[in-house]
């Protein structure tokens, strides 16, 4: 165990070595990573900083398969070793030629695809599931999925390195979870690959996180994914559990899940010809170049949008990351049925998640007043993590109801009836959460309406819990007191989180910096109406930065260049330096102005539809507002 400790951390002090080398070749080589509008930094970066992680992790794994001093035996056969490594070998070069040459999407494409049936060659394949017990795949079959998925997977990593350290501490998220399920599980054959390349990773981070002076590339990124693809690929994960088979896909939930939303963003963005079917290479063509096509709607991108830092979205990733892993590892360790309910309830709260950035409103949720609800308030960096906290709560609050009813100081964990019940309230109370709208508002705003939500949820959901235990549905042996403990309980913990989260908002937070900006076209009807928007716009999670001078406004300027504290823009000059400048992400029209001004909504959505700009109209109920607390503000689609 020392000497393997050992190896570690002389792959992670390699690594780092190898990483200022190449990091100095590469400036001198002018393999750099050039500023661009897509682009955070603003000097030139060396790039393919993932050569020195391929080198440290293959030069030390290839010493382990001659005998070392002191051991007799090679710690890993030379067969598995090559099997692995001439695969990623070939991933390497292909990411290297990217790097200096900007090889075109198809080849780039066709090398991964050689890559991965030189792994599929070598040996690596999903052969069975354990969810089909006594099912075998033919080799056809298993070498397409394979391949599919070890492509699948290097491109999901290299979508998420956008960001100083993101992609490279995802990857190492992910590593420490296998290395750790390996570890419990007694497979030594994955505990060194993994635990090496782990380290590589760490020698590579001290010089990658924010302010990074080199780049990963698709050298490194390509690698990261296509390598732990490869590991996760080993048949130790095949457990107990009839879905264990899932913890390769739930260790690497966040980039496949960000690499399947892109898919169907880019797919859903814009409008395809309506051609006829004998142009059916056209239509497939158009949409192979939607796929190509890079935006700036990722995760990463949405969470500096909405106001966090670059350090603050880093580690808000490596949070969600994080979730992810730990459930791959329940689906490996446990072989309750519990579990699956457990699953299903993270993936709710996930789910919320992701709604909450805007990333499954339109296609989840359909045109509805729902729908308008939620994307007036779907604002704040931090609500990504609104259902994981409640999630939480949940746990803590069935759990205090059980101890209570049933024993004060053993942890409620080995009852075999709280084992049995605990997903499945989970999974309910979560679904209700959802389906009674109780995150389409923001915690930052906290009144009775909203404590009332946080109670008619609550309420709805543990009325199914007792109507399903009552049916037969659920064990019919839990006390009924529990279910009461547990509603009133949930409800004073999930009450006082958001309290507590308003106090400290208020106090230490800057809550304009967590909101979305947006721009207010012609909003001069009145005085009142102009200055009291800041405020109510906030409670609606946005914050105005500027005032449009729209067709027929002609706003007051007390000062000359502002009305009432809000710059005035002018022209497409002063609008888009505007837009640049402070992350516009919502364009909010006067209502009033719209019925004025015949045509206008349609000329405006032309103009801002290329710059991924939301159109909102708003109307005040009552021009002369009396206090900004009151409400009276609408917000609709465009």
């Amino acid at each position: 165990m020392i000497f393997i400790i050992f190896l570690f951390l002389f792959t992670a002090i390699l690594s780092g070595f190898l990483t200022w080398l190449v990091r100095e070749s590469a400036t001198r080589l002018g393999v750099v990573d050039m500023p661009g509008e897509r682009k955070v930094h603003q000097r030139p970066i060396p790039r393919m900083g993932g050569l020195a992680i391929f080198l440290a992790f293959s030069a030390v794994l290839l010493l382990l398969t001659v005998p070392l001093p002191g051991i007799q035996v090679p710690l890993l056969s030379s067969a598995r070793v090559f099997a692995l490594l001439v695969p990623v070998t070939v991933m390497t070069f292909v990411g290297m030629l990217d790097d200096v040459f900007n090889l075109k999407p198809v080849q780039k494409l066709a090398g991964q695809i050689i890559a991965a049936a030189l792994a599929v060659y070598m040996g690596a394949g999903l052969t069975t599931f354990s969810f089909l017990p006594g099912v075998t795949l033919p080799e056809w079959l298993s070498a397409v999925f394979t391949i599919g998925w070890l492509v699948f997977v290097a491109n999901a990593v290299n979508l998420m390195d956008g960001l100083d350290g993101l992609a490279g501490g995802i990857s190492l998220i992910t590593l420490c979870t296998l290395l750790i399920a390996a570890t419990v599980l007694g497979k030594t054959e994955l505990i060194i690959p993994a635990g090496l390349f782990g380290a590589a990773v760490i020698g590579f981070l001290f010089f990658n996180l924010y302010p990074a002076t080199i780049f990963l590339g698709d050298t490194g990124s390509l690698l990261l994914g296509f390598t732990i693809a490869l590991l996760a690929l080993d048949h130790s994960f095949v457990g107990a559990a009839s879905f264990s088979v899932f913890a390769p896909f739930l260790m690497l939930g966040l980039p496949i899940s960000e690499t399947v939303l892109t898919i169907i963003r880019r797919l859903e963005s814009g409008q395809i010809p309506n051609v006829s079917s004998r142009r059916l290479g056209y239509r497939l063509k158009s949409k192979l170049q939607k796929l190509m096509q890079a935006d700036k709607l990722h995760m990463h991108h949405r969470f500096i949008s909405l106001g966090l830092s670059h350090t603050g979205t880093v580690l808000s990733m490596y949070s969600i990351a994080l979730i992810f892993c730990l459930l791959g590892l329940v689906s490996i360790l446990l072989s309750n049925r519990t579990v699956f309910f457990i699953l299903g309830a993270n993936m709710i709260a996930l789910l919320i998640g992701f709604a909450r950035l805007g990333y499954v409103t339109s296609s989840f949720t359909g045109n509805s007043h729902f729908t308008r609800r939620f994307y007036a308030h779907t604002v704040a960096p931090h609500s990504f993590f609104q259902g994981i906290i409640d999630l939480l709560l949940v746990v803590v609050a069935f759990s205090l109801a059980f101890m209570l009813r049933y024993d004060y100081y053993r942890p409620p964990f080995f009852h075999e009836v709280f084992i049995q019940l605990l997903g499945r309230v989970m999974i309910i109370k979560m679904a209700f959460f959802f389906l009674t709208r109780l995150y389409g508002y923001r915690w930052r705003i906290v009144r009775s309406e909203d404590i009332f939500r946080v109670i008619r949820s609550n309420a709805f959901a543990s009325l199914a819990v007792y109507v399903l235990i009552s049916s037969g549905y659920l064990r019919n042996d839990l006390a009924l007191s529990v279910l009461l403990f547990d509603f009133f309980i949930c409800v004073f913990l999930m009450t006082g989180t958001r309290i507590a989260y308003y106090v400290f908002d208020e106090r230490f937070g800057s809550g304009r910096n967590r909101l979305r900006n947006a721009l207010l076209y012609g909003v001069n009807a009145t005085n009142a109406a102009t200055y009291f928007s800041k405020e109510l716009l906030r409670a609606h999670g946005l914050h105005p930065v500027g005032l449009i001078a729209g067709e027929g406004a002609k706003p007051e300027q007390p000062d000359g260049k502002k009305f009432y504290g809000l710059p005035i823009f002018r022209g497409d000059i002063d609008i888009s330096e505007a837009i640049e400048k402070f992350h516009i992400d919502v364009l909010l029209v006067d209502d009033q102005l719209c019925k004025q001004t015949p045509g206008l909504l349609s000329r405006l959505q032309k103009k801002f539809a290329t710059l991924e700009i939301k159109l909102f109209g708003i109307r005040f109920s009552s021009p002369e507002l009396q206090s900004p607390q009151e409400e009276r503000v609408e917000i609709y689609p465009a």
